[in-house]
Parts: structure tokens; sequence; C-alpha cells
């Protein structure tokens, strides 16, 4: 059994190899981890690979989408948890900025932002930018960019502001389309941090629990490995 360094390790190395890859899983794994837990899946990485992460996503990435995954991995994200409001406030001007107030996007600064203020930070500062601003920033992500970046940070800005949403949807998906690899990573990955947040929005917005849902898409010990998983918070905590 892996622990979850070196699991990430490998979700993020099996991606890295793969003929026609889309990225989700590592940049899932790199926006949801702290500096800390990027550290130690670096670690595990080159102890796995004798290869450095950054290397390979040098080696398997390109553009600003590189430049985004590659500066995620290299684990700068601020430490502490706190919010200093005035500095969130300015990060919302500073995102409006890099994005709607110039002829075509500063990557550079969204790029910053995102590696390097702790995910409480990010939130507050996406926060206010919706509050300044009129609309979320995943809406001026859909107007003002595309492709693999535009991906990217999609995934980056709902993994940190809607995570049991946007986990609800991808293990929607994955059942409905019977995407196993995605299916486990998941259920894996999230089981032991807010799993019970998941079952939640999945059966408010599906309309059925994501046991019930599990048990109509798959059988036998896979089905049981993943029902584990979805009971693992509940049967977990102490008495």
């Amino acid at each position: 059994m892996h622990d979850p360094a070196e699991r990430d390790a490998i979700i993020a190395k099996t991606e890295l190899m793969s003929q026609y890859p889309d990225f989700r899983a590592l940049t899932e794994i790199l926006c949801s981890r702290t500096a800390a837990e990027i550290l130690r899946i670096r670690e595990a990485y080159r102890g796995l690979y004798k290869v450095c992460l950054e290397e390979d996503i040098a080696q398997e990435t390109v553009g600003p989408h590189q430049k985004l995954l590659f500066a995620l991995a290299k684990a700068q994200r601020c430490p502490s948890r706190d919010v200093n409001i005035c500095q969130a406030k300015c990060d919302a001007k500073r995102l409006y900025g890099a994005r709607e107030g110039r002829i075509g996007i500063d990557e550079g600064a969204i790029v910053k932002l995102l590696s390097e203020r702790n995910l409480n930070h990010l939130r507050a500062a996406f926060g206010y930018y919706k509050q300044f601003y009129g609309h979320d920033i995943l809406k001026a992500l859909r107007r003002e960019t595309s492709g693999k970046f535009e991906y990217a940070l999609r995934i980056i800005i709902k993994c940190i502001c809607y995570p049991a949403k946007y986990f609800s949807k991808v293990l929607r998906v994955s059942l409905d389309q019977l995407e196993y690899e995605a299916l486990t990573r998941v259920m894996v990955t999230r089981a032991e941090v807010d799993m019970e947040d998941i079952k939640a929005v999945y059966r408010e917005k599906y309309g059925i629990s994501l046991e019930q849902a599990i048990c109509n898409q798959t059988s036998g010990s896979y089905r049981d490995f993943l029902l584990q998983l979805v009971r693992w918070e509940a049967t977990s905590q102490p008495n």
C-alpha cells in the first residue's frame, strides 16, 4: 500500500507518460496540495523514477500550461493558511488587470498568484473578484482564454473554490462513461479529505446517492473497494 505522496507521484508519472494526456490528474494534485505535501510528492517521485517531477513536466508539456504546472510543482505556495484581506483585494484587482483590463492576458501574473498564494487566500481573492466585477473569474476564462491553459486554469479554480462540486461531477462522468481510472483516482485521493461533502453534493445534484450510483455501475470486488472508500470518512472517525 503506497503512502499518499507515493500514490500521487505514481498518478503524476502515469499521466505524464500517457500517449494522450490531458493532465487533469496532475493539475488536480498540484493545485490541491500544500507546499509541504508537494515537496513530499517530489521526493517520492525522484525516489521511484530517478528523475525530478519538474524535469518530466518540462519534457512532456509546452507553452503556458507548462509554466503553470512547473510553477505549481516548485512548491512555492505560502505555508500559512491565513488570509490577508487587503492583499486578497489587491490580488483580485491584479487578476482583473491580468485578464480583462488589457489586450491579451498576463499569463505570468496569473501563474504567480496561483502558485504562490495559499488556498484560503485564493478563495478570498476569487470572492472579491466576483464582488468587484459582478461575475466570477470562470466566466472571464471562457471569454478570454482557450486550449490547455484555459483547461488547467478552470480545473485549478474549481478545485480551490468548489472542490466537492468539482469532484462530484468528475465522479458522475466517470461512472456514466465507465472511466475507471478517473473514478478510482478521485475515490482514493478524496476519501480522507472531503468524501462526506462530495456525497452530499452528489445526492443534491443528481438525485441519487453516490453509494447507489457505484452499485449501479460497478460490480464484484471493485464495487466493494469503492464502497469502502465512500464510507471511509464516516467509519474512520474516532468515537
